[in-house]
């Protein structure tokens, strides 16, 4: 694996923001299922609208013929173009005299009662038009009430003639279509306006998930990382079927270390306590599925070829550590070292986590001492040897005021360094970079550092500060590992295809 040096520049730990239109395609349609919900919303919301909130009209229409003079047609049996051209400018002029307030008084007039209407609001109901390239005029009334538009435009037919003629003084017109009474509605155009909220629902839709993954900063996948900040990638752990994964077998082995068990009663009766129920269901172990196994083999892998800051020999000593808490830091470093311990290596597994420690309810021990006071007394042998590994633990032991502190001493640096002769691999469990001093402490005693991002929660700006972090301290920073991958992102899928029945032969020698 390609050696990341340690020294990194705060100021180019996060890439430069492109957007990038093919993920966004992507991320669109990966939520076709939010789009067609939209859609359907806004299909409901327009149809609401066309029934509630749009008043009903209907129309009449009454078309003229336009000539130019009676004599249109000439004895030949031909119209001439003339007498054409002019007709059709004499359409146009007529149609501006049919909204005009004289025939509108004249129709109105004519209608005698038949319709309740003002002249302004028979302006407002009445369209006249040309038909474009004839001698046509068609007049369109529109109201609520077909029975106002029927008769407008009956006054219409009635009154326009003899109207146009007599202001006019040229030309003649001849009515061509009468109005008809009609009770079909003219608006809302109901599957239009249904068409136009589906594609309104949808469009918001889209727009939402792409303004969403623009402004989201969380990481999700591989990539994520890769296009946010320059770190080299160590590996991706799935998500971990709790309800499925079989029970860890890991113990002690002094037996009297092990937590007893809680009453029946309170756990439904199972009688296993808290910390016995995480660990029988997250720690790796034999009967762990394919895809955790083979993770933490690719990961293992990793961590075998990262180099010292110097690239004088591999690294020996990790500090595992992550931007925040609650990002699977601690049941990865505990992972990691049953790796390890599984291909026959000699591992401690360090809890240096003193303001929340994890590993002991991992592991579901029950032992009072630990690192706090080896580093006060050492002369206690407060390490933990777990059966059938060849895997050692140390716990945080008693919580002291100052944990900084306490880590900050020559103790803590010699301890760390004289573990790391004595077995092949020493793995420590920190607090989040990013909340507490403490994994930057740490970070210069060991060979490298192993940041820890949960798929779905961190942050890439988060993730970036976890690196400047560890380059403020001048720690080497041996890459991160993306943990909690949900399935769908993982790049091979041999859980249902291939389920390899290897098992790791283990004895009691260590």
């Amino acid at each position: 694996m390609k050696d990341i040096p340690g020294q990194f520049e705060t100021q180019n730990n996060t890439k430069t923001d492109e957007i990038d239109l093919l993920a966004l395609a992507g991320a669109i349609w990966s939520k076709w299922y939010f789009i067609a919900a939209a859609s359907v919303l806004g299909i409901l919301c327009a149809f609401l609208y066309a029934s509630y909130c749009v008043t009903p009209t209907y129309q009449s229409r009454v078309s003229f013929f336009v000539y130019n003079n009676p004599n249109q047609i000439s004895q030949s049996g031909t119209v001439n173009n003339s007498d054409l051209q002019a007709a059709e400018s004499l359409a146009t002029t007529y149609s501006k005299i049919l909204k005009s307030n004289t025939m509108l008084d004249a129709v109105l007039a004519n209608l005698n009662g038949r319709a309740a209407v003002s002249r302004s609001s028979v302006s407002g109901m009445v369209n006249a038009s040309v038909v474009k390239d004839t001698q046509l005029l068609e007049v369109t009334v529109t109201s609520a009430s077909p029975e106002t538009a029927y008769a407008i435009a009956l006054s219409f037919s009635e009154t326009a003639p003899d109207e146009i003629v007599r202001i006019t003084k040229a030309g003649s017109v001849e009515v061509v279509d009468q109005p008809e009474l009609s009770y079909a509605k003219s608006s809302p155009r109901t599957s239009k306006i249904l068409l136009m909220g589906a594609m309104a629902g949808a469009l918001i839709a889209a727009a939402g998930i792409v303004v969403h993954n623009l402004l989201d900063k969380t990481i999700y996948t591989s990539e994520d990382i890769s296009k946010g900040v320059n770190i080299s990638f160590l590996g991706k752990i799935p998500s971990i079927n709790a309800e499925n994964d079989k029970a860890s077998g890991w113990k002690p082995e002094d037996a009297s270390l092990s937590a007893p068990a809680e009453p029946a009663a309170r756990h439904g009766g199972r009688g296993k306590s808290d910390s016995e129920e995480i660990s029988h269901r997250r720690l790796l172990n034999n009967d762990s599925s394919f895809d955790i196994k083979e993770a933490y083999v690719k990961l293992r892998t990793s961590l075998m070829f990262c180099m010292t800051a110097d690239n004088s020999r591999p690294c020996k000593s990790f500090a595992v550590t992550s931007p925040n808490p609650s990002e699977g830091k601690s049941l990865t470093a505990a992972n990691i070292a049953v790796s390890f311990a599984m291909l026959g290596k000699r591992v401690l597994l360090i809890d240096a986590d003193m303001r929340k420690p994890n590993q002991h309810r991992l592991w579901n021990l029950n032992i009072s001492g630990g690192l706090s006071d080896l580093l006060i007394d050492s002369a206690r042998h407060d390490v933990v040897k777990i059966a059938d590994l060849p895997l050692w633990i140390v716990c945080t032991g008693t919580v002291p005021p100052n944990p900084s502190e306490l880590l900050s001493t020559e103790y803590m640096k010699n301890f760390i360094h004289e573990s790391s002769e004595k077995y092949d691999y020493v793995i420590i469990d920190t607090p989040p970079i990013n909340t507490v001093a403490d994994a930057q402490i740490i970070s210069t005693y060991v060979d490298g550092i192993v940041l820890i991002a949960r798929s779905g929660e961190t942050g890439i700006d988060e993730l970036s500060a976890a690196i400047s972090a560890a380059a403020v301290s001048d720690g080497h920073l041996c890459g991160v590992v993306l943990n909690n991958l949900e399935a769908k992102y993982m790049a091979y899928g041999y859980k249902t295809k291939y389920r390899y029945k290897y098992k790791y032969k283990t004895t009691s020698q260590y």
